[in-house]
């Protein structure tokens, strides 16, 4: 079965990167950019990260709880578009979310477009998915179906896409590549999980774990330009 995700229950994240297109680029996809990812507040794991950057390949990355919990996490890339867009499986083989080759599409899939801050505006950028009055995890997850409809649709992806150039992110490599950066983030269930999947996602605390992962980001690629000194962490 072919995931769709029609239904889109999810949320978006947008936020201002005071960084360039080509290094929130890297961070997201160069082993030695992507320490921001780890929590502050847990053990430095002793793992490698490993990303293998061609679609089809993994990213792979030990997160530390305490001495007793770690986890590997990271994704299955879909699309790699540099320095505009960048799609994948969240999750990994062995880890969390778990992730079945054979079956992609049972994990939630995130996409992340990127866009010159200085053609937006920023009152507008600023603004949540919630406040835009878009769908978030809570909002679909009442009314949904238990089983999705396995008609063809547009992707994930193209909906993202869709979403930034309405929030007024700027798209497409022949854009500016040395201006502040606006980030969409969205993060989308399959449609063929059922109603009550799709609940304990929601309350998981999946989109506030992932906002505080992302303020990492814009921490660490903001301190990068203005030429900060970084600790092995990526503070």
């Amino acid at each position: 079965m072919i995931a769709t995700y029609e239904l889109h229950r999810g949320f978006t994240l947008v936020c201002r990167l005071d960084a360039p297109r080509t290094a929130v680029f890297r961070a997201w996809t160069d082993p030695a950019h992507l320490d921001w990812f780890y929590n502050d507040a847990a053990p430095m794991p002793a793992e490698p990260i490993d990303v293998d950057l061609r679609v089809g390949g993994a990213w792979r990355q030990q997160m530390v709880v305490d001495e007793f919990t770690k986890y590997v996490t990271g994704g299955i890339y879909r699309e790699i578009s540099p320095v505009d867009r960048l799609v994948f499986s969240w999750g990994a083989v062995g880890g969390w979310p778990e992730i079945t080759m054979s079956q992609l599409g049972d994990v939630p899939l995130v996409t992340v477009i990127l866009g010159d801050a200085d053609e937006t505006d920023a009152a507008d950028v600023g603004q949540s998915a919630g406040d835009r009055g878009e769908s978030g995890a809570d909002s679909a997850v009442d009314t949904a179906p238990d089983n999705a409809p396995d008609n063809a649709v547009a992707s994930e992806a193209d909906r993202a896409v869709a979403s930034a150039a309405d929030s007024g992110v700027a798209l497409g490599a022949d854009r500016r590549t040395d201006a502040a950066t606006d980030m969409v983030f969205s993060f989308a269930l399959p449609d063929h999980l059922t109603a009550q999947q799709a609940r304990a996602w929601a309350e998981s605390g999946v989109e506030e774990n992932w906002g505080l992962t992302l303020d990492r980001l814009v921490a660490a690629v903001s301190g990068e330009r203005q030429g900060d000194a970084r600790d092995p962490r990526g503070r």
